[in-house]
This record gives C-alpha cells, sequence and structure tokens, in this order.
C-alpha cells in the first residue's frame, strides 16, 4: 500500500514539470560538459543506469528494457553530452512503469486536469496575461501554455484529449485550435477515432477534427513552409543515416542529432531535433533501434487497437519530438503509463 502511494506521487509529481522551467536543459551539453566523455566516473555512471534498465524495466517490459539497453550503451560511440540524453531516458522508462502501476483514475483525473489547467492559460495569454511558469522565458511572444511553444502544447493536449470525458471535448477543441498545431489536432482525432470507433461515433469525430482544421486554417492560414522546412531536416537526417553500413544498423548513437541540427539552418530556423521521432530514431539507433520498438509495437498491436491515447502519441511523433523535452515527455509516458496498466489484461500478440 505505501508503495502504491509512493509510486502515485512520483508520477504526480512528475507532471508538474510542465510548471517548471527546463530551459537551463533544453541543449543537452549544458549537463555534463565534454570533459567528461569517456573518464572512470562516466563508464561508472552508464554502468548504473544500465542496472536502474536491468532490475527495474526488464522485469516489467522486455522489449521496451532491451530497447533502453541498446539506447543507452550507444551513448559509447556517440556525442560527448549523449550520457545527459541517456540518463533523461532511463528516467523516462521508469516513469512509464511507475504510471502503468498508478491508479488510473487517478492518473485520469490528474492528466485531463492537467490539460483544463493549459487551456485556461493559453486563454489568459491571448488576453495578453502572461505568468512565469513553465518554460516562459523561451517565449512569451505566442501564447503556449507553459510550454514554450505552442507545437508542444498542442502534442501535449492532443495525446490528453481522447482521455477527456466526452463533455469537456469542446473544451478540449478550442485549446487544440489555439495552440495553431495541424499535427495535434490531426493525431487527436486519430486518437478518438480509436475510442469511438466500436460506437460507431467515428464519423462525428472526423467531422470534428475536419471542422477543427478548417477553423484554425482560417485563423492561422495555410502555408507550406512549415512542412518544407521540416522536409529539409529528413532529408538530412536520412542522408546522414544512409551514410555507412554501420550507421544504417546500429545508426550515430543516442544524442548525435544534436550536433549535426545545430550546424544548419533554413530561414535561420536551427533544427536541434529532426522534428520527427522516427527519423531521428533511425538517424541516432539506425535499424537496430527502429526494429525493437517496431518488435514492441507489434506484440503490442491488440493493445494499440484500444488505446487511443497511445494513438495520438504515434501520429503527434510524425511530425514533432515531444520525447526530447522533458515537459512534453513526461505527458505522453503518462499517457502512455495509463494506457499500458489499463491493458495489462491484453495479451501481446504472438
Amino acid at each position: 500500500m505505501a508503495q502504491d502511494r509512493l509510486t502515485s506521487a512520483f508520477v504526480l509529481l512528475g507532471l508538474a514539470a510542465p510548471l517548471m522551467t527546463w530551459y537551463a536543459y533544453r541543449t543537452p551539453q549544458t549537463v555534463f560538459d565534454t570533459g567528461f566523455y569517456q573518464t572512470p566516473l562516466w563508464w561508472a555512471m552508464t554502468a548504473g543506469l544500465l542496472l536502474v534498465v536491468a532490475f527495474v524495466v526488464i522485469p516489467r517490459e522486455l522489449i521496451l528494457g532491451v530497447a533502453l539497453l541498446y539506447l543507452v550503451a550507444s551513448s559509447a560511440w556517440s556525442a560527448p553530452f549523449a550520457l545527459s540524453v541517456a540518463t533523461w531516458l532511463v528516467l523516462g522508462g521508469v516513469f512509464l512503469i511507475a504510471a502503468s502501476r498508478c491508479p488510473s483514475r487517478l492518473l485520469r483525473v490528474a492528466l485531463v486536469g492537467l490539460g483544463l489547467l493549459e487551456i485556461a492559460l493559453l486563454g489568459l495569454q491571448y488576453a495578453g496575461l502572461y505568468f512565469q511558469v513553465g518554460e516562459w522565458r523561451h517565449n512569451t511572444a505566442i501564447p503556449h501554455g507553459t510550454f514554450g511553444n505552442p507545437r508542444y502544447l498542442g502534442a501535449a493536449l492532443a495525446v490528453i484529449t481522447p482521455l477527456a470525458p466526452l463533455a469537456l471535448l469542446p473544451v478540449f477543441g478550442l485549446g487544440l485550435v489555439l495552440s495553431k498545431s495541424y499535427a495535434a489536432i490531426l493525431a487527436a482525432s486519430a486518437g478518438l477515432v480509436i475510442r469511438y470507433h466500436r460506437k460507431m461515433r467515428w464519423p462525428y469525430v472526423v467531422a470534428g477534427g475536419v471542422s477543427a482544421l478548417g477553423v484554425l486554417a482560417l485563423l492561422r492560414g495555410w502555408s507550406w513552409d512549415s512542412l518544407i522546412s521540416r522536409s529539409i531536416a529528413w532529408r538530412v537526417a536520412l542522408a546522414g543515416w544512409l551514410d555507412s553500413w554501420r550507421s544504417i544498423i546500429v545508426g550515430h548513437g543516442l544524442g548525435s542529432w544534436f550536433p549535426l541540427g545545430a550546424s544548419f539552418s533554413v530561414e535561420d530556423q536551427v533544427f536541434y531535433t529532426a522534428h520527427s521521432e522516427y527519423v531521428q530514431l533511425l538517424y541516432e539507433a539506425g535499424l537496430a533501434g527502429a526494429g525493437l520498438l517496431a518488435w514492441f509495437l507489434w506484440r503490442r498491436r491488440r493493445w494499440l487497437a484500444v488505446s487511443p491515447g497511445v494513438a495520438a502519441i504515434l501520429v503527434v511523433c510524425l511530425g514533432l519530438n515531444p520525447f526530447r523535452f522533458a515537459s512534453t515527455a513526461v505527458v505522453l509516458l503518462a499517457v502512455a503509463g495509463y494506457e499500458l496498466g489499463r491493458g495489462m489484461d491484453v495479451p501481446c500478440a504472438a
């Protein structure tokens, strides 16, 4: 009983991350100096992370644990600051396991409550009132809740929306439109289709999603500029992935995209991420990392068919890197943990 309470407290404390200022940790090299790379202490910390994965994650989620072991090990041939990325990654794995064991009702209420708070703050920001919380130092010119970037706010709302009660869906729809993110609306719509497809309500979801996209197009205007700039980052990442047989199979190592992305820009936009979790995974982890993810999802395909939150996560990761930022990562991991906890009784496919 005490362990369950500690687990719930850990998860709820983690969900406070969007309300904290993570500006100093936006770039990985600010955490560990390059002189620390491959020193005895560096190797000791890497071994410690591997042990945490081996004894905490693997006994509960074998494939996920093996994937984490591989990614942490890949930091040995990656950028000097990759250990900081590995640290966050292992913490994320532990948080996911903890969230899957948190009472589902409590976690769902906490997530929906966080979404409503963000929408309320977003409305106040549109009214000209800003508060010094979350990623406020990153951008105070555009309403963004506490995430510093409206697209990442949209990503968080997108994965929470499929869990919201029916009566609150219009509120979350308004929040998605105000986040001005087409990807977020598509992701939330995908999750809601999974949620309501057996009740034959999915046509209403599709109609609502199309209407939201139409309203956003009127407010924001339609432009291909964002997609074009992202496609440049995707081409660079895929070209780097195909650079050699080694990079194709094992990638360039965890965290290796950052120095490459920081070295070029398009119209003064620097690509600190590849703007796609899947593309960046291929670049950093190669076919081995992508294969482990595909294996995990394939084994859990019956669970995916009844997990609207995970469906939204998979879609939003197509054009964003929400797992690369603490504020959005904890929200997505909490949603995934909620769905994983609910799906414990769904058997893995052969």
